[in-house]
């Protein structure tokens, strides 16, 4: 882990926001962080372990505290780099803790979040208590106890570490240089290239098994049984040429007797219509007759009108003509008279 950029407020001794860029501090490498007494040295410490884990080693309960006497809150803002797998990566957590009501000690959890920091776009990983604190042992591979003994080393913590159970600290170890994950993996590897040269063992003891009996009678024997089955198998590749020949003049043969057979159907379906057509050209000729007797039939039709409107024409002249008579009469005698 890389530390990067710390911010402190109400933490203890900082009661005013206080920030530490890491960046700049170790440009020309090792750095060390000196003063008196009480001066917050081990604050600084304590933030970054209350960042990540919610914890104050120092603190009772880990918060009791914790707040600064004249501040009613503390937050701290914490961002690292982890490089893992060969990949780099940057993640920012931040928790925000106030003082419980009608308490002095004691305060509660109000903000808590954790980001992953990528092109200077952050990404929330989680936003809840016991998340947080899972994903962050995820990502460092260490538990809070591991973490004050291997990493920041408290005072007076660097001699429970030497003391401590060999196979704990072996655990702590593994977890800390992620061997655990490696021991995983080749564990993993060596498993699966046993479990391959067990079934490589087997397969051959299997072919071996098949041989039988290897010795020179055995193998003049296998010879000569192998020369016998070349000497079938030319037969027989024989045989299947021969076959192959007969097979094909009788597919021709059966090909052309198919294509007789449709044409007899063809033909057969053709000779079953003839009546049908035969019926069909009589019909065809009377129509072309009757296309002959339409222009007479329309003549006919015309002339029948024409005869019926001079027949009402000569109708209306019948009925006017005793009037035209009546008239002449009268105009002759008036010519009499004058």
């Amino acid at each position: 882990m890389k530390p990067r950029y710390l911010e402190i407020e109400g933490l203890q001794s900082f009661k005013e926001p206080q920030q530490i860029n890491f960046d700049e501090l170790s440009e020309n490498g090792l750095f060390g962080i000196f003063g008196p007494t009480g001066s917050g040295k081990s604050t600084i410490l304590d933030a970054i372990t209350l960042a990540l884990y919610g914890k104050v080693h120092r603190a009772v309960m880990g918060t009791q505290g914790i707040i600064n006497t004249n501040s009613d809150k503390v937050r701290v803002t914490f961002v690292f780099d982890l490089l893992k797998n060969n990949r780099r990566k940057t993640y920012r957590v931040e928790r925000v803790y106030a003082k419980k009501k009608g308490t002095e000690n004691s305060c509660e959890a109000k903000v808590i979040r954790l980001f992953e920091i990528d092109d200077n776009m952050e990404k929330p990983l989680a936003d809840k208590l016991t998340e947080v604190n899972s994903k962050i042992e995820e990502l460092l591979g260490l538990r809070h106890e591991d973490f004050t003994r291997a990493v920041v080393l408290p005072q007076n913590k660097f001699q429970e570490f030497l003391m401590m159970d060999k196979s704990k600290k072996r655990e702590m170890l593994e977890r800390i240089f992620y061997l655990e994950e490696y021991g995983k993996e080749l564990n993993s590897k060596l498993a699966q290239k046993i479990s391959d040269v067990k079934l490589m063992l087997s397969n051959v003891e299997g072919a071996l098994s098949t041989l039988g009996d290897a010795s020179t009678e055995a193998m003049e024997s296998i010879e000569k049984e192998l020369k016998e089955a070349e000497s079938e198998k030319e037969k027989a590749v024989k045989e299947l040429e021969d076959t192959e020949k007969i097979y094909r003049e009788a597919k021709e043969i059966w090909d052309l007797t198919q294509d007789l057979n449709l044409v007899d159907k063809k033909l057969n379906e053709h000779l079953s219509g003839i009546d049908e057509i035969n019926a069909k050209k009589i019909i065809l000729e009377r129509a072309k007759k009757a296309d002959v007797l339409t222009d007479s039939i329309k003549k006919y039709k015309l002339a029948y009108d024409k005869l019926r409107e001079t027949e009402k024409e000569l109708e209306k002249i019948l009925q006017s003509l005793p009037l035209l008579e009546e008239k002449l009469k009268t105009t002759n005698t008036s010519m009499n008279i004058k």
